[in-house]
């Protein structure tokens, strides 16, 4: 009896498609429907409380609060703590929250802004990766090999699921311009625009997320001292090298400089993480570094391996031989990176001695991002050589590897959590002010040092007044987001009130008189009226060099862009043909 084979059907489309369609189209259609498709469980009402989803929910409502308040750039979230504020927005820039927070305050629900968020950066994500493994390569199904493994890997998909890390998420779009960077510096054929990608994908990568900045910074320079004599044989590179630098310097001014004037005024929590930081807890047993399965029954909870389906393609690098062009010594580079990347997340490193020197990245499995976009691009590249020149049926049967391969870490973990916050009544279909406000303070670590969440419990943003009168009194009222009126009466010469707002550089008093007083952190923030009666109004106002430093980002953007605009232009005059001049009888 002959058997049916049940596969057939789906065999022939493939054959088809594949034969049929140029590969230029087909695999950049199958890429966006397949991540497409990933986001379907994203349909389901509600979003899953992951371990950060409540604080990047508030980072999108102080944006629809602020924006309809009149405070078109809100650095600081009024409704936290109670009422007295908390300033994230100092430290971690929004500007890539910025449109959705502008949806959110069109009137779409912030649930519904922030899945926009994730589809928007997802599909970004994949053609980001697409685009730098295209240029590199030339070929499109090692570009769609690369993306599928980068996007559909397992830290992705726990980024977006269970962390619920908007800022890692962010990060995933600019690391493989990173490293794309890095090829055009250290690989390719060096020219005017080679320091672009390095300079965007680190000036992005610093907006993005500054821990993942810090990790590939650290990575980029052990890049560079492997490359060093590359680098002395053609000066041009470390001329690129240093562009690049002050090119993404110039960039991240707005958000560099400001950090730097809050940290140089104040020391906050965020500095604090001293050699006292457990972050060797925190390292990752190595038979786990690739298994797809989440581990709950652990006293530290550490993220799932990075997936199966790397091992099984960086295996398929002892079939082939390498002819040492720069393109596979870059393919060998990116994989050696990424394994040793991976590695660095165990005891491998001393995490329990010197490496704590960087424990302000908190934990060692932060390296599964870079590792991931490492491994995703060298195993792109291997596969496109692998199967380059091959018959239709074996490049089809890699397909399917790819497939089931990376579907499985994506669609496992969203099922699991899906099934486990529905069971728990976890799943967030509105977010209020109120809510997000409980639980806006992550880690309390932009606070001043001596603070946490829980001292301002059950305060409500009042005003306590120091005096040795009775009768004085000084009574808050908000009579917009953002603006703070303090009333005050009875007060005599050295009384003072404290000003109920967690203190940040650029925090002032407006009086009636008309004057305008910066304040300080010193003396608990108080502040001394000149008057026995009267009304105080605090408001928060960008420093004159945090103003200055936008002059900087948007006068260095608005240049790269001419820049780019006249090289084209350049370009297109260089390879245009010469007018034909008739011929005169």
């Amino acid at each position: 009896m002959k058997s049916f084979n049940l596969l057939a059907p789906f065999e022939q489309f493939a054959e088809q498609k594949l034969t049929t369609i140029p590969p230029k189209k087909l695999y950049p259609r199958l890429l966006a429907v397949l991540i497409l498709l990933g986001f379907l469980p994203l349909l389901i009402p509600g979003i899953p409380n992951g371990h950060d989803c409540m604080y990047h929910l508030s980072r999108l409502l102080t944006l629809r609060e602020g924006i309809r308040a009149g405070i078109p750039l809100p650095m600081i979230n009024y409704d936290a703590m109670e009422g007295f504020g908390y300033g994230p927005g100092l430290f971690y820039s929004d500007l890539y929250f910025y449109p959705f927070g502008l949806l959110a305050a069109a009137g779409i629900p912030v649930v519904v802004a922030y899945k926009l968020f994730l589809v928007t950066w997802g599909l970004m994500t994949a053609f980001s990766m697409y685009w730098v493994a295209k240029r590199i390569s030339g070929d499109d199904f090692t570009a769609f090999a690369a993306s599928l493994l980068y996007c559909w890997s397992s830290y992705h998909a726990c980024d977006f699921i269970i962390r619920a890390a908007c800022g890692e998420i962010m990060a995933f779009f600019f690391v493989p311009w990173c490293i794309y960077g890095f090829w055009n510096v250290l690989y390719d054929e060096p020219s005017k625009r080679s320091c672009l990608p390095l300079a965007f994908g680190y000036a992005g990568l610093f907006y993005a997320h500054n821990i993942t900045f810090v990790l590939m910074c650290l990575i980029g320079g052990l890049i560079t001292a492997f490359n060093l004599p590359a680098l002395l044989r053609d000066i041009r590179r470390i001329g690129t090298l240093f562009c690049a630098g002050l090119l993404a310097l110039g960039l991240v001014a707005c958000a560099f400089v400001p950090l730097l004037e809050q940290i140089s005024s104040l020391k906050f929590n965020l500095t604090k993480a001293t050699l006292a930081s457990p972050i060797a807890d925190r390292m990752v047993p190595f038979p786990r570094l690739f298994l797809e399965l989440p581990y709950m029954k652990l006293e530290y909870w550490i993220p799932p391996g990075i997936g199966i389906i790397f091992v099984i393609v960086f295996l398929q690098r002892f079939r082939i031989r390498s002819e040492r062009t720069p393109a596979e010594r870059f393919r060998d580079l990116c994989m050696v990176t990424g394994f040793a990347a991976l590695v660095s997340a165990t005891e491998f490193l001393p995490w329990q001695g010197m490496m704590r020197a960087i424990a302000a990245i908190q934990f060692p499995w932060r390296l599964y991002l870079p590792a991931t976009a490492f491994a995703a691009l060298g195993g792109g590249l291997l596969l496109g050589k692998l199967l380059a020149g091959r018959p239709a049926p074996m490049l089809r049967t890699w397909l399917w590897i790819l497939l089931c391969g990376c579907g499985f870490p994506w669609w496992f973990l969203h099922a699991y959590l899906y099934a486990a916050k529905i069971s728990e009544h976890e799943l967030h279909r509105t977010i209020t002010r109120e809510e997000a406000a409980r639980s806006v303070v992550s880690g309390v670590h932009f606070l001043p040092q001596g603070h946490v969440d829980g001292d301002y419990t059950g305060l409500g943003g009042k005003a306590e007044v120091t005096s040795s009168n009775p009768d004085a009194k000084a009574e808050v009222v908000c009579p917009s987001w953002g603006k703070l009126e303090i009333a005050f009466s009875g007060f005599s010469p050295g009384d003072s009130f404290e000003i109920p707002r967690v203190f940040y550089k650029g925090y002032r008093v407006e009086t009636e008189a008309g004057g305008t007083i910066d304040l300080s952190e010193q003396d608990h923030f108080r502040f001394r009226p000149n008057a026995a009666s009267g009304k105080a109004v605090v408001v928060y106002r960008l420093t004159k060099l945090h103003k200055a430093s936008f002059a900087v980002s948007l006068l260095t953007l608005a240049g790269t862009i001419l820049f780019l605009v006249y090289s084209r232009r350049k370009k297109r005059s260089t390879l245009s043909p010469p007018e034909q001049t008739p011929a005169v009888d």
